[in-house]
């Protein structure tokens, strides 16, 4: 099967909807909410087809006949591949972590881990009636991103995201914001930690 993922039924395997989605090379699913009220999500990331055409991330929430992606994130610098990272309390955000597709002047001084660091953090959020989805964290002015982990925790709908950027000694930063609310989220910044050079 090309430019299409199929999905089934979980227990019986039966045929549910086929999705058309072009030149996919990466696909997450979020975990169902534990109170059932909320079903998976899926995303993917298609990379740029041509010089012309941005790679993408594309969230999926409905897989009826006419589904459509909730949202599409493209980018339109250089991106070869991207961490996807459901939030673990509700399955309805997810972080989107870009690598570029080439290595830097850092990646060859070996700061950034060889090209392993991210060069931009974005939230997308797939619930209905928000103004601004999808929200840039962080960007590659901030240095390279060296890992990005959600609280597996949520208190009361508040949200939080732990950030470490580089270079070393790395910054920590705590994003936290209302899960449903409008607003952007907040960045708190910790301080430097770790080895200096």
């Amino acid at each position: 099967v090309t430019n299409e993922v199929q999905v089934l039924h979980g227990r019986s395997l039966k045929l549910l909807r086929r999705l058309e989605v072009h030149n996919i090379s990466q696909l997450t699913i979020s975990s169902p909410c534990s109170d059932g009220a909320t079903a998976s999500n899926l995303a993917f990331f298609c990379p740029a087809a041509t010089s012309c055409s941005p790679a993408m991330v594309r969230v999926f929430t409905d897989f009826g006949k006419t589904a459509k992606p909730t949202l599409t994130k493209s980018f339109f610098s250089d991106c070869g591949w991207v961490t996807m990272k459901w939030d673990p309390c509700f399955g309805t955000d997810l972080l989107v972590l870009v690598h570029s597709s080439e290595l830097t002047e850092d990646d060859l001084a070996f700061r950034t881990l060889n090209g392993q660091g991210g060069n931009g953090l974005y939230l997308l959020r797939v619930q209905t009636g928000l103004m601004e989805p999808i929200t840039a964290l962080s960007g590659s002015q901030d240095g390279a991103i060296l890992d990005v982990q959600w609280c597996p925790k949520s208190q009361n709908g508040s949200m939080s995201i732990v950030l470490l950027l580089g270079p070393q000694p790395a910054m920590v930063c705590v994003f936290s914001y209302t899960r449903g609310g409008s607003a952007e989220p907040r960045r708190i910044e910790l301080g430097r930690f770790g080895v200096r050079n």
